[in-house]
């Protein structure tokens, strides 16, 4: 009941953070597009696009402590955690280090990634230094205290604390744009806030985890065990960044920048849900992790199949949402001249299901540990997905060159390969009733979603109206989900427990009435 609670309470504020994420960049975008420029907008997605590639530097440190946090933790270990977080501690200020030397040797290339069609008069040194200063600050300031709430299932408590300072952040500069029209002021407010966000949790930890501090050295078994860990994180940081990130930075280089605001404005939307699915993702990690060293790995392999049942049918309904919404809320958010065409919208419609429809073993994957049995395969889908996403790109003029190459490796390299490691290393049993199911759900949820883009196609309704009424017939998508998985374990046991839940909820509220 503690894994529910806290994975409840942990996506109860990651999503109220990731709301006022989205909400605020979402009017934010519209003010900047209309009063600065729409390049400014495009400008903005370069520069995050470049320290995502940046905050490599990390190479997933903060993941490899968490996971050795769990054992201790389980067993109470006090002096294994500090020494852990000493260890973590050091390590984030010599991370912090080598990302300003590397982000300061990048400046004279700077040139290189922005395509001049932009018309734009500002300095784009000053405004990369400016994102530079926040992603170092970032890891010198305390940052080794978000794993403590991580490995102990409350990261809800890092959401909060970023709730609170990005709210104060967008209003601020709100009120920058409205009162001084200057975006080195509206991204200066951007790098400083990093400082008092970094303070809050600092005081969160020593507050509620007073013994926890950091202190001696992690004996030699224990750096071994981490830097091994760390090895094979290297690949999969490596791996997800250029998969994800350096579509940006291709299609600016090779598309132009206004070419790229057109294509972060679709991305903007899916990246947003998809934020609100890592929520979710995320705060039933740590729990996930806990459940692997207490249960039997039958269990966990059935709650693994009912994770992704749900999983694919919540990626369906976005889906859904997405091939039915997207066109109509561009139009009324930003004007049609903004629009991509209908095949190109569907295109990055399928590219979000395939980046998502992994996470669940992916979860499983992470919780187990087993980054090093398969520390080859991002090296491979890096190398393949920048050389087809480049010649794509350029032969075609077109985004859809910078997706397809991507969706294409992942389901025929990284799909396979992660399900042969957690099945081979960790379940040690046949894989082919997972794959079967992924295969299943997979085609249910895209079939239904199919069939209510097509009923919303024909639909004549326009502007707020036409959004209200496309919303509800999504709603039909659960539905014809759940006709094409019926018969399976997975939707009866989902069913089960969706009743206790309910009536949990009933009870409660019949006992407050009453009282």
């Amino acid at each position: 009941m503690n894994r529910i609670r806290h994975s409840v309470n942990n996506s109860f504020w990651g999503i109220a953070n990731k709301t006022i994420h989205i909400v605020f960049p979402f009017f934010l975008r519209a003010v900047i597009i209309h009063e600065l420029g729409v390049a400014y907008v495009g400008l903005n997605g370069l520069f995050k696009s470049i320290f995502s590639v940046l905050n490599l530097t990390e190479l997933g440190f903060g993941s490899a402590v968490v996971y050795s946090m769990y054992k201790p933790i389980v067993e109470g270990d006090e002096t294994t955690i500090r020494q852990i977080m000493a260890f973590l501690r050091k390590v984030y200020r010599w991370i912090g280090l080598i990302m300003l030397g590397v982000g300061v040797a990048i400046i004279p290339f700077l040139q290189f990634f922005v395509k001049n069609d932009t018309g734009v008069d500002v300095n784009y040194y000053l405004l990369y230094l400016m994102y530079l200063f926040h992603s170092v600050m970032s890891y010198w300031m305390f940052a080794y205290e978000n794993s403590l709430f991580t490995a102990h299932q409350r990261s809800g408590v890092n959401f909060c604390v970023q709730f609170i300072v990005g709210t104060s952040q967008y209003l601020i500069q709100i009120a920058v744009l409205y009162l001084t029209k200057n975006y080195y002021l509206y991204l200066l407010v951007f790098s400083l806030m990093v400082i008092p966000q970094n303070l809050i949790v600092h005081w969160f930890a020593r507050s509620k985890y007073p013994r926890l501090y950091p202190e001696g050295n992690p004996t030699r078994e224990q750096v071994t065990q981490l830097v091994t860990k760390i090895k094979s994180l290297i690949g999969h940081r490596l791996g997800n960044t250029f998969m994800y990130s350096i579509d940006s930075i291709i299609i600016s280089s090779l598309l132009g920048v206004t070419i790229l605001t057109r294509y972060d404005n679709y991305n903007y939307i899916l990246t947003a849900i998809i934020s609100f699915l890592t929520v979710i993702r995320t705060s039933m990690l740590a729990s996930v992790g806990n459940k692997i060293v207490v249960d039997s790995k039958e269990n966990v392999y059935r709650l693994m199949n009912r994770l992704l049942f749900l999983w694919i049918g919540m990626l369906g309904f976005c889906t859904a949402c997405f091939a039915s919404l997207y066109q109509p809320v561009i139009t009324l958010w930003l004007g049609e001249e903004f629009l991509f065409s209908e095949p190109l919208m569907l295109c990055i419609c399928l590219y979000f299901f395939v980046w998502q429809f992994r996470a669940i073993q992916m979860m499983f994957k992470d919780g187990a540990g087993l980054w090093e049995a398969d520390r080859w395969k991002p090296y491979i889908g890096m190398v393949g997905n920048v050389a087809l996403s480049i010649l794509c790109v350029h032969y075609t003029q077109s985004v859809a060159g910078a997706m397809i190459p991507t969706m294409a490796i992942i389901v025929f390299i990284y799909f396979p390969w992660e399900v042969r490691v957690l099945f081979h290393q960790f379940f040690k049993r046949s894989s082919r009733g997972y794959v079967l199911r992924v295969l299943w759900f997979s085609t249910s949820a895209l079939l239904s979603a199919g069939g209510v883009f097509l009923i919303n196609r024909q639909l004549a309704a326009k502007g707020i109206l036409g959004v209200i009424v496309r919303m509800a017939v999504c709603l039909l998508m659960p539905v014809g989900y759940a006709l094409l998985t019926f018969f399976g374990r997975e939707f009866r046991e989902s069913l089960q427990i969706g009743k206790g839940i309910l009536h949990k909820i009933l009870t409660r509220f019949r006992k407050r009435s009453v009282a």
